[in-house]
């Protein structure tokens, strides 16, 4: 079989890097997540001065395929292809949108500077050996081209009286499990530095986000995607494979914290876009 199933919810094969499902809720998740950023971004793709005239867009872990089709809708003369472990949701897709079955861990089947702009979201924290992997999408761009990462610290940080003892369990189990598979809980605060020791492009740009699980900002785009990521990883970890070994307890203890708004729990994304030389 192609996956486990576990309390009602289908997950990727056990050598799978990404430890969250592959069903109908999921997509949905990252549906709404998707326009909650969209909606910080202004409904744009990225910050990036993307050229109107490219041709051949890829995107890395397209899930629900949300970016990919409004990439495809962006650009319409261009063919996006979307890439992921998993099909995609049996939704009908724009015509230039092609998706591709394709495991990032293992491989990257196209020839060198095949494509004018590349995006990946949320993608190289679940990844091991992240930088071996980003090494190979940077060939896959031509010169002039756009690599556009949003990715993040996966740890929770507080400005008040610390993250609590529950959030600070769930969070060692998980970075454990991370540590144990080569994954890097801080790929975002790392992309910046990664990308310009690459030496590979001529500008690199980021934009760091505190994320403020409380809504509470005197900017309304940064309250509105700092209640989206937190319902976003709230029905995660709701769903979180069972091999990662979270207990029911530590889950419990984890949520009477995450919902204490007095604790004013955020985390951090980075969004960069970096043009190839």
């Amino acid at each position: 079989m192609n996956a486990t199933v576990n309390q009602h919810r289908s997950f990727h094969h056990e050598d799978a890097p990404y430890t969250l499902p592959n069903d109908a809720p999921e997509w949905k998740r990252l549906d709404d997540m998707h326009e909650g950023i969209d909606a910080y971004l202004g409904h744009r793709l990225s910050y990036a001065p993307v050229d109107q005239n490219v041709k051949r867009i890829l995107e890395i872990g397209c899930g629900s395929g949300a970016w990919a089709t409004q990439a495809a809708r962006t650009y319409p003369d261009a063919t996006v292809t979307a890439i992921d472990i998993s099909e995609p949701p049996p939704r009908r897709l724009p015509e230039n949108v092609v998706f591709q079955k394709v495991n990032v861990a293992e491989t990257l089947p196209f020839e060198p500077e095949s494509f004018d702009l590349i995006h990946a979201r949320f993608v190289f924290v679940h990844l091991p050996d992240w930088e071996a992997i980003l090494q190979r999408v940077i060939t896959l761009l031509r010169s002039g081209g756009w690599l556009l990462i949003e990715d993040l610290n996966h740890v929770f940080l507080s400005d008040n009286d610390g993250i609590g003892p529950g959030i600070q369990k769930f969070q060692d189990v998980i970075r454990e499990y991370n540590a144990h598979r080569n994954v890097d809980s801080f790929v975002g605060s790392k992309l910046e530095r990664t990308l310009r020791n690459t030496s590979q492009f001529s500008e690199v740009n980021v934009v760091e986000v505190k994320c403020r699980f409380d809504g509470d900002s005197e900017d309304p785009n940064t309250s509105g995607i700092g209640q989206t990521m937190r319902e976003s990883f709230r029905k995660a970890y709701q769903a979180l494979d069972p091999k990662l070994g979270v207990t029911p307890e530590v889950q419990a203890e984890f949520y009477k914290e995450f919902d204490d708004p007095g604790r004013n729990i955020y985390l951090k994304i980075y969004m960069t876009w970096s043009r190839k030389k």
